[in-house]
């Protein structure tokens, strides 16, 4: 007997299919051109994680905010040095032509010419900056009496042979450089940080900042295709063999990743579709019905998409294996009802009746499964990583559109299908009733089983671990990773720093002293900090004031060097310092440094493009880790952060998502269950075989070593929400009524059949390049593997016992 949803779902299928049809073409249309108007992929790893730890918000700010978001480098590798410096001259000669490229670092900034000319703004401020008694003794050392002492004394020198005293001479005669850079050189090594050659000379990098604006990906694929355009061309003229050249940076990444996650979306949606049609045919040796059930899950994959923009305007890199996933969950539906209709059909020979009576058999358990399958997806949206939320929503409305296109469409479309009068594979298997007729002694040598399985899994031996490298979460062969790993090999200094991310000068200088005191006490190996390069607004005005006492003019200068005997044409740097601080009126004049100047390379590298936030690097005695604890007071008004930090901050998150989220998701679907059963019964067969199954998982990943990372715990969730169905199916047929063996032999293929299918979802998603993707596919497809296995082996036998007692009506 129907009740009133199936009944109104059987006289929409069969008096009004095209009402139906016009609707799915409605709302796929729309979709489609939802898709179309707003299809944006979202690469940024960081959308992967929980928004609102604060490791992840100082990385985005250092992403957003920093020169990182517009700088490349380019890696440039050969067995000769003197090869690669012919190559890279060429290649710096061809980037300075490009209209997108705004400076290039091809050297320490005070060991090129450009650097050298473009310093006297920066020179000025530093200068300005310093303590009143130092800048008061700097300015009387320019008088003309010591000033006219300090040449004489270097001319000796060089006279004498002293090359300290020539390049003090040519570089410096005013004894300006020194004292201006003193403040910057106190943490900051220019020709270490900012050296470009590797050791061996094999390596050499060439740092670039480009003029657009990547804030997307189209943006970034764009400007790579610039920069692979200029290597091609500059490779081309050399006209020999060049050296190989590798690009990183944020840009580079995000482009490779970019197209990887369209790769990903194509590959892995192929690969579930075939494979789920691959089994559909295993099953039912039928075209017919499997075009139609391919054609409904690509239309539920577009809808969902469609409505999907809605919500979101860019598709995360985890969120494209919605489709995979999607394939292999909606595919159970279209099982579930073929196998109905075709029972039914066999026994009517009609397909009004045939539609009715398969509707009023799989209804029920298909909106039962539905809903909790949705309701796991959908609680990821609670998670806290805006990647999984959107998975969540996508496969949710996915589910929903599947298990209704299913109850409609997927019979709208057998109007035109006859199945065979014979069913190509036996209701009752030998598979079946060997597991419904199993014995008692069976039944204990399973018990056993299960409990050397769960041993395994609550045991100490070789507990699961976290991967927390920074590879866990990204593609490992993207050019831009092994162009940075590269870099890392080839420089050995450039350990990954810890990040101190805040906002104002005051607060930059406070940070600086912490850490200035924690280097002191050994509780860190170093630092380089930012408020060297703030001008302290009192003691700027005060030097000026003091510099505007007893100034040196130009001719004074230049009567100087002539009296010494030098030529004043040679020394403009020097001149040019001593102009901008006649001409200081700001305290930051770096407002006044050319666009093009190396220095940028420094300051940018300290604060950020807009002038507001700063960064301090801190070398912890051990990588990544640093205890905010260590900054006092300061911790809650600064981001710490950087790769390494923000994977060791979200371990506590993933625990407490693994148990208070997976806890909530798992108490949702039990209640749903207690709904739907209404016997404690029933309910407590399928509790335990669920606990069978997240045991078998464990001891699964202990028994293979196989480590999880730190996105892979909102996998336990769903494998509930999933792996849940094939018991609900098997146990629903006791309410059934009727003959109990082929309740039970009309839902056992499509139960079997649609777990493989679900599991070819999940397992399509090894075949990402995604490293969390990968995994969440993985330990999903083994975790659905054993929900199926205790349906069989632990639901199924405790169903025909109850079926054979009578005790459930």
């Amino acid at each position: 007997m129907l009740n009133p949803l199936s009944r109104f779902l059987a006289d929409l299928v069969i008096r009004k299919p095209w009402l139906l049809i016009g609707l799915a073409a409605l709302i796929w249309g729309a979709s489609f051109w939802a898709i179309l108007r707003k299809e944006r992929f979202d690469s940024d790893i960081l959308n992967l994680l929980p928004a609102d730890n604060r490791a992840v918000q100082g990385l985005k700010i250092y992403n957003r905010a920093f020169s990182p978001n517009r700088e490349l480098a380019l890696v440039i590798r050969g067995e000769s040095p003197e090869e690669i410096e012919a190559f890279t001259e060429d290649l710096i000669h061809d980037l300075r032509r490009q209209d997108w490229v705004q400076r290039i670092l091809d050297g320490p900034p005070i060991e090129t010419e450009l650097g050298r000319k473009t310093f006297a703004p920066l020179g000025a401020a530093l200068l300005l900056n310093l303590p009143p008694a130092t800048f008061i003794e700097l300015r009387d050392s320019l008088q003309p009496e010591r000033l006219a002492r300090r040449l004489e004394r270097l001319t000796a020198q060089v006279k004498a042979g002293s090359p300290r005293a020539e390049f003090e001479l040519a570089n410096d005669p005013l004894g300006l450089l020194a004292p201006a850079l003193a403040p910057l050189t106190a943490t900051l090594s220019l020709q270490t940080e900012f050296g470009l050659v590797s050791p061996n000379g094999r390596v050499r990098l060439l740092p670039i900042i480009v003029k657009p604006e990547l804030a997307d990906a189209p943006a970034c694929v764009a400007i790579m295709e610039r920069v692979h355009a200029v290597i091609a061309e500059t490779r081309r003229l050399t006209g020999s063999p060049a050296p190989e050249v590798l690009v990183t940076g944020r840009a580079a990444y995000v482009a490779e990743i970019s197209a990887r996650m369209q790769q990903d979306l194509r590959r892995t949606s192929l690969i579930s579709l075939f494979a789920i049609c691959g089994l559909f045919w295993l099953g039912y040796r039928r075209i017919f019905p499997l075009i139609g059930s391919a054609l409904i899950l690509m239309g539920c994959a577009v809808a969902s998409l469609g409505t999907g923009t809605l919500f979101y305007t860019s598709l995360n890199v985890v969120a494209i294996g919605f489709c995979s996933i999607l394939f292999g969950l909606g595919n159970d539906y279209s099982l579930l009802i073929y196998e109905s209709y075709q029972t039914a059909w066999r026994q009517t020979r009609d397909y009004a009746k045939s539609t009715r009576i398969a509707l009023g058999h799989a209804i029920r358990g298909i909106s039962f499964v539905a809903v909790t399958t949705a309701a796991a997806f959908l609680a990821l949206t609670f998670s806290g990583s805006p990647g999984f939320a959107q998975l969540g929503l996508l496969t949710a409305l996915g589910i929903a559109f599947c298990a209704t296109a299913m109850l409609s469409l997927f019979l709208v479309w057998l109007r035109f299908h006859r199945p065979n009068g014979e069913e190509s594979f036996r209701s009752k298997n030998p598979l079946q009733t060997g597991l419904t007729q199993l014995s008692p002694r069976a039944l204990r040598i399973g018990l056993l089983g299960m409990g050397l399985i769960t041993l395994v899994a609550i045991s100490p031996w070789r507990p699961i671990h976290f991967d927390l490298s920074p590879a866990s979460l990204e593609p490992k062969d993207l050019p831009a990773s092994f162009a940075l790993q590269q870099i890392q090999n080839a420089f050995p200094d450039s350990s990954e720093p810890v990040l101190i991310i805040g906002n104002g000068p005051e607060l930059a200088r406070q940070v600086d002293a912490r850490l200035s005191q924690l280097k002191s006490d050994g509780a860190i190996r170093g630092f380089s900090g930012a408020s060297v390069l703030f001008g302290d607004r009192a003691r700027v005005a005060q030097n000026l004031m003091a510099w505007q006492e007893k100034r040196l003019t130009r001719e004074m200068l230049i009567t100087g060097l002539t009296d010494a005997g030098l030529n004043a044409e040679e020394f403009g740097e020097s001149l040019r310092l001593l102009e901008q601080l006649h001409n200081a009126s700001a305290v930051d004049l770096t407002q006044s440094l050319p666009d093009e100047s190396p220095w940028w390379f420094v300051i940018e590298r300290f604060i950020s493009t807009e002038r507001e936030q700063f960064i301090a690097y801190v070398q912890p005695l051990s990588r990544g880790e640093f205890n905010e604890g260590l900054l006092g007071p300061l911790a809650a008004e600064v981001y710490v952060t950087g790769w390494s930090t923000l994977l060791r901050s979200l371990v506590p998150w993933a625990k407490r998502e693994l148990w208070v989220y997976g806890g909530a998701v798992a108490g949702i679907i039990l209640f749903i269950l207690a709904a739907i059963y209404r016997d404690w019964r029933l309910w407590g067969l399928h509790v335990f075989a669920l606990l069978i199954a997240a045991a078998g998982l464990i001891a699964t990943l202990k028994c293979f070593n196989l480590p999880l990372n730190l996105l892979n715990v909102l996998a336990f969730p769903l494998i509930l929400g999933t792996g849940v169905d094939y018991g609900t199916h098997l146990l629903l047929t006791l309410r059934e009524r009727g003959d109990w063996p082929n309740a039970v032999a009309r839902v056992f293929r499509p139960i079997v059949f649609g777990a493989l299918t679900t599991i070819s979802g999940f397992g399509a998603l090894a075949f990402a390049s995604n490293p969390a993707l990968r995994g969440l596919g993985q330990l999903c497809a083994i975790g659905v593997s054993w929900t199926l296995l205790s349906a069989l082996l632990v639901v199924l036998p405790g169903v025909a016992l109850l079926a054979r007692s009578r005790s459930v009506k």
